[in-house]
């Protein structure tokens, strides 16, 4: 009888016993994360905490600190859709923050003047993206695997951007003008901020 994971035997040795042991967040299921929960559950992992607040890109920003904080790795995915005359235009980005690499606002994304940016402002509050959140979604998880598993040497790109309208997704320019390191999160401000040494060495009589 055929092993059900032979068709994942590409990804590297005991990625089933590695995905399996993996716990993924998944901020925001409506749109794109409702694409990265099933395919995450397709690949394997083993337990998914997703919740689905209102995104703002202060939040965004909230997310990303607390993960370099506790050196979890975190992607970004989002998208657009702007008037060009009486056409539309279809864009989005895919972001890899990794401890120690740079962050979004080394990126350039969140700069201060996007923060209360409404989602899909030329074309309404819930317009039909299923195509385009799809492409990055599966581009997110793609990142995701390569991460998680040693299927590929390509070197990860932090930085995605997506035209809707030609189907392409290209390496940011963004990325020609970072610092490698980060100066908006220092490598010392990692851990818990509020835990501290016990006074009494554990085990020992109080």
């Amino acid at each position: 009888m055929r092993n059900r994971f032979d068709r994942q035997r590409f990804l590297g040795p005991r990625s089933d016993c590695v995905l399996g042991a993996t716990r993924i967040g998944v901020a925001g299921v409506g749109g794109g994360g409702s694409h990265i929960v099933q395919q995450g559950a397709r690949v394997g992992i083993g337990e998914f905490c997703v919740f689905d607040p209102d995104h703002r890109f202060d939040e965004r920003e909230e997310l990303e600190a607390y993960c370099r904080r506790f050196l979890i790795p975190y992607i970004d995915v989002g998208m657009d859709v702007h008037a060009v005359g009486d056409q539309f235009a279809v864009s989005g980005q895919v972001i890899l923050s990794l401890p120690g690499g740079p962050c979004m606002k080394c990126m350039h994304f969140i700069d201060g003047y996007n923060d209360e940016k409404p989602a899909y402002l030329d074309a309404g509050a819930r317009p039909q993206v299923i195509w385009p959140i799809g492409v990055l979604a599966s581009t997110a998880v793609g990142l995701f695997m390569q991460l998680l598993t040693p299927w590929s040497a390509q070197q990860l790109v932090p930085y995605l951007e997506y035209d809707g309208n030609s189907h392409q997704i290209r390496r940011s320019k963004q990325l020609d003008f970072i610092e490698e390191t980060c100066s908006h999160h220092p490598e010392e401000a990692v851990g818990d901020p509020f835990w501290t040494l016990p006074s009494t060495p554990i085990g020992t009589d109080q």
